[in-house]
């Protein structure tokens, strides 16, 4: 394999893993740029005559583009739809960079940097980004599709480091595709040897609570709790849209509005987690009003949630809702808002706000920022083992979501979920709702039985609201705390107004799941049919949207936090570009790429009067260059001979990883190049110290 080859194919494999974590296309797009930046400055530096150049050259490069990566990520610009990568994959990715500029820059001649360096820097790379692939959540591929490509730029260095003489494709077929299913296979082999070996390593084991699960609260249906706001399940249904839009958000910012259009869209307005009966849920009360001045600063902010999360993250997710008065007692907040502007807000129940506007006003809007990241959805390593006692004080907390309704229904479910494996309880749950329940706007449910009994039991008819409330009976089952949640799902999106709509039709209800680390993650088991709300907005062009009419109880100056972020627009519209035509755009950097390859290749062969570099090694010269001949005759003292055909170049880096070479070798060949290639003037001085430490290498007389 060609070193060249494997330093430009490495980063864009580990740029196409970068994608499949995180759904972004700034790594593919920074890569591209920076290779073809690599190669437009090529033929500058080749006409220096000292290596400073090409020696900070490379670092800048992929310094810079290690800093504008952090930065998209950060500011939410880098559209990232399914997961955050870890500082791990950037920092990576900006080594593979590093090693392919400085091969671009070289072109396969003598390495600007210790090719011991380089090969360091590229298997660090290489295991960075294959590490940090192990330690992202997937959601859109499956493992085995994310790790062999991720494993892609670890085995390319390898092989060329432990097998330099392979050729491509063998070479690739041989070494790089097995290396990498090889290393891929890795992470499920120690996955399963360290669940093999916990119960032998653990020095302490805690004993289960009886039969794996944590006991219910004794709450009753008479508790000050079930304060008036429950809700009984429906038996029948007959559901009819009038398709009137009763919500709309809007996005501050166009990467915000992508990540809006391109994911599931969660509006939440109420949540409801006691079961008072078979039939019927009640919120958890809290009944407290939040003031800006709680935080002792008067900023006309109203922190809900994620407060590690950065400022400079929320304000990229800037939104302003619009809603009538008659929504401003379940108001609607998308499901990961972190902050909401106003001067007080009235906290009714868990996760469900209120504001309290004045008679006057029919029409209303505030603004909220949410973290412009990935949508807390739940994964099976969010789930809170059953088996390990919480604290006291986590217990209580975590017990009200954990109760279940006082009635032989219980009892059903424990026992319908006692069969489900528990290594996939998650999976076991919606693929039972997709065996035997119908989603149905049009049903009865018998007289003798109550509505999830009958879901569950019977003729398995129901809506949104009915799925929902039977996964959290099952979750309890299980031992997980959860709840349900009402709002909006879906909606009609508008990127002139940079708008989404939601209408009656897009109302739903959905099962949320409390954490380990303490916040809610969705659990959506109602299928995706056509009578079902949508999860992903679908386009359409909107009425236009009379802000005037609309009181600002938020009082938010926009602008203010705003501007002076043209710059990140622009970037976001380029990037949401990109990101829309990822493989046409792809297609032509690689093509664009391609070009420049060629390019400088002939402009490398021009510089020396000849085709190509590899093509033409003069062979006569060795008997002109004494020191060359010694680098050959230390290379036989060490059993190695050098092949026909093989440029200086690599006979060295070949010779490096069979033992150590004097500084002065690899001199004398970047000098062996200078002349040859780059139309330099000899030096006699450092010819003799050159000549003098090779032959004193080799053992031979220095003054021969």
């Amino acid at each position: 394999m060609r070193p060249l080859s494997v330093a430009l194919l490495a980063p864009m494999a580990a740029s196409l893993a970068g994608w499949m974590l995180s759904g972004s296309p700034v790594p593919m797009a920074l890569t591209l740029a920076v290779l073809v930046a690599g190669f437009a400055t090529s033929p500058l530096t080749a006409r220096r005559k000292d290596f400073l150049t090409s020696q900070t050259l490379p670092i800048l490069l992929a310094g810079a583009a290690l800093w504008l990566e952090l930065w998209l990520f950060r500011e939410g610009l880098a559209l990232a739809l399914r997961a955050e990568v870890p500082f791990a994959y950037h920092f990576g990715v900006a080594l593979l960079w590093w090693v392919a500029i400085d091969r671009i820059l070289t072109f396969e001649q003598t390495p600007r940097f210790h090719p011991s360096l380089v090969a360091l820097g590229a298997l660090a790379g290489g295991i960075l980004v294959f590490g940090a692939s192990a330690w992202t959540v997937l959601y859109d591929f499956d493992p085995w599709q994310v790790y062999p490509v991720s494993a892609l730029p670890l085995a390319l260095w390898a092989g060329y480091e432990f097998c330099p003489r392979l050729r491509l494709p063998g070479g690739l077929a041989a070494t790089t595709l097995a290396s990498s299913l090889l290393f891929a296979s890795l992470i499920p082999l120690a996955s399963a040897t360290t669940r093999l070996l916990e119960p032998f390593l653990a020095r302490e084991k805690s004993e289960p609570l009886e039969d794996g699960r944590l006991p219910p609260p004794e709450i009753d249906s008479g508790s000050p709790l079930a304060d008036g706001a429950s809700r009984k399940i429906p038996r029948e249904a007959d559901v009819r849209f009038r398709k009137e839009i009763l919500v709309r958000i809007k996005a501050h910012s166009p990467a915000l509005y992508h990540i809006w259009t391109a994911s599931p869209l969660y509006l939440r307005t109420s949540t409801l987690a006691l079961f008072d009966s078979e039939e019927t849920l009640s919120p958890v009360r809290s009944g407290r009003w939040l003031y800006d001045l709680d935080d002792g600063e008067e900023d006309h902010t109203i922190p809900l949630g994620n407060p590690g999360v950065a400022r400079s993250a929320l304000r990229t997710g800037l939104h302003t809702i619009y809603v009538g008065r008659e929504a401003s007692g379940h108001l609607p907040l998308l499901t990961h808002t972190s902050e909401l502007f106003a001067p007080a807000l009235y906290e009714f129940a868990d996760d469900w706000y209120q504001l309290s506007p004045p008679d006057s006003i029919t029409l209303l809007r505030y603004t909220a920022a949410a973290s412009p990241g990935s949508l807390p959805i739940a994964q099976p390593a969010d789930l809170v083992d059953a088996s390990i006692p919480l604290a006291a004080d986590k217990a209580e907390a975590t017990s009200v979501y954990l109760q279940l309704p006082p009635s032989p229904l219980s009892a059903r479910v424990r026992e319908l979920c006692a069969g489900f494996p528990s290594d996939n309880r998650l999976g076991a749950i919606r693929q039972h709702l997709g065996e035997h329940a119908r989603y149905s706007l049009h049903f009865k449910c018998p007289d003798d039985s109550s509505p999830l009994d009958d879901f569950l039991f019977g003729s398995g008819h129901g809506h949104c609201e009915h799925y929902a409330a039977a996964t959290v009976l099952m979750l309890r089952s299980l031992g997980i705390p959860s709840r349900v949640s009402y709002g909006y799902a879906g909606g009609l999106a508008d990127s002139g107004q940079r708008t989404v709509a939601f209408r009656d039709s897009d109302f739903h209800a959905w099962a949320e799941i409390l954490s380990a680390d303490g916040t809610w993650k969705i659990f959506d088991t109602t299928p995706r049919v056509p009578s079902a709300a949508a999860r992903t907005p679908g386009e359409s062009s909107l009425p236009g949207l009379e802000e005037g009419l609309y009181h600002d109880l938020s009082k938010f100056d926009g602008d203010s936090v705003t501007r002076g972020t043209d710059l990140s627009g622009i970037l976001a519209s380029l990037i949401a570009f990109f990101s829309r035509f990822f493989f046409p755009a792809t297609a032509v950097g690689i093509l664009l790429l391609a070009a420049l390859w060629k390019l400088a290749g002939r402009g490398r062969g021009n510089t020396a009067n000849t085709s190509t570099y590899r093509n033409r090694e003069p062979e006569a010269l060795s008997e002109l260059s004494p020191w060359l001949v010694e680098i050959e005759r230390i290379a036989r003292l060490a059993g190695v001979e050098r092949s026909p055909g093989q440029t200086w170049c690599e006979f060295t880096e070949g010779l490096s990883r069979t033992f150590p070479l004097p500084t002065a070798a690899y001199e004398a060949v970047s000098y062996h190049y200078h002349l040859s290639y780059a139309g330099g003037s000899r030096d006699p001085g450092k010819e003799k110290r050159m000549l003098e430490a090779l032959r004193a290498h080799s053992g031979e007389d220095p003054r021969v």
